[in-house]
This record gives C-alpha cells, structure tokens and sequence, in this order.
C-alpha cells in the first residue's frame, strides 16, 4: 500500500499536469465566457476538507450568480434559479472542475477518491453519519466510486457507503476504471441539457 500510495501521488502529478496543459485553451475560452456572460469573478474559490481533516481552498469556474454576501456550496439540479445560463453547461458538462487540476497538482486532491465536502456539511454528516469521517484518509478526488455508480442526487449514507467500499477496496485498475467511467458521465450531462432535461445531482460534492 505504501508504494501504491507514492505510485498513486506520481500519476497525479504526471496526469492533471498533461490534463491541465492540454486543457488551458479551453479554460482561457470559458473563463472569458463566465465573465463576458455574468457579473462576479471567473474562479469561484471555497474551502473544503481534505485528507486527515485538513480544510484547502477548492477552486472552480463559476456557475452561479455572484453573491458576495451569501456563501453558495450547493446546487441540486440544472433547474436551480441561481445558475447562470453558461453555469449550466459547464456545471452539466463537469467543466467547471478543470481548475481543480490544480487542486491535484498542489496535493490538496487526488484524481481519484471521495469528494471534498464544503466544511458546514463536513461537520452535519460526520455527526450523522458515524463512518463518515473515515473518508479523510485518503485525498479527496476530482472523481471518485460515489460519483460514478450515484450520478444523480445521492443519498449521503450510500455515497459514504460507496466512499468508504473505495477506500478499502483501491488500487490502480480501480482508479483507471473511474476515470474511465466518469467520461460517458460528462456526456450524458452534454446530452441532457441538449435534449432540455433537468437532472438533479449533487453538483457541488
């Protein structure tokens, strides 16, 4: 395990840094697009907890109406009044996330692992739900089991379940076969929003 561990850090590095080169054009394209289409900052920053229950700042594009005043950490379905009309393609699409490659290069993330929760939930589930906590051994991800096999708005003891099933469970053919996963996901975003669905999901998680 500790050699997979270093091993797993390594493609982290080697992979986000490819993804976020190969992906910059595009980025430079949709933070022109959420600042030229709706008022506020492009990046959309928020502090979440990490492994061993350290809080790092998450960053994303932004996909929702800028409120100075009110802290927004949740949105459950495209039909949410506080997306923007581009918020709601790059949240559908997952784009919104490219940022965090950054978030994987720093060591904050992994690619893979359970999602990072904003700290005000972190603290409401780890008092609800006794295996809860247990999620902080490992780095959060960018993706992860929860979010593949629980597309649409999970209940948070299965998503904890699913988490908790990764951690036991992890090993690099796993890793390989979430991210594999997660692509025919972005895209079933893509075609729902084209064919005017309204998916509800746990978007900020």
């Amino acid at each position: 395990m500790p050699r997979y561990g270093v091993f797993k850090r390594v493609l982290d590095v080697a992979l986000a840094t490819i993804l976020l080169l190969l992906a910059a054009p595009l980025l430079l394209l949709l933070v022109v697009m959420v600042k030229t289409t709706s008022k506020g900052p492009a990046i959309y920053r928020q502090k979440r907890v990490g492994k061993n229950g350290r809080v790092f700042t998450l960053i994303k594009l932004r996909s929702m109406k800028f409120e100075p005043q009110t802290p927004i950490y949740i949105c459950r379905s495209l039909a949410d009044e506080r997306l923007t009309g581009f918020g709601k393609l790059i949240r559908a699409t997952h784009l919104d996330e490219i940022p965090q490659f950054i978030n994987v290069i720093k060591g904050d993330m992994s690619l893979v692992g359970p999602r990072p929760h904003p700290v005000e939930k972190h603290k409401e589930l780890s008092e609800r739900i006794p295996s809860y906590g247990h999620r902080t051994a490992v780095r959060p991800g960018m993706t992860g089991l929860a979010k593949v096999r629980l597309p649409l708005l999970p209940d948070a003891e299965q998503a904890t379940a699913f988490d908790m099933l990764y951690i036991k469970s992890t090993s690099l053919w796993l890793d390989i076969k979430i991210m594999a996963l997660t692509v025919p996901i972005m895209l079933q975003g893509a075609r729902r929003l084209w064919a005017n669905e309204q998916p509800v999901f746990e978007a900020a998680t």
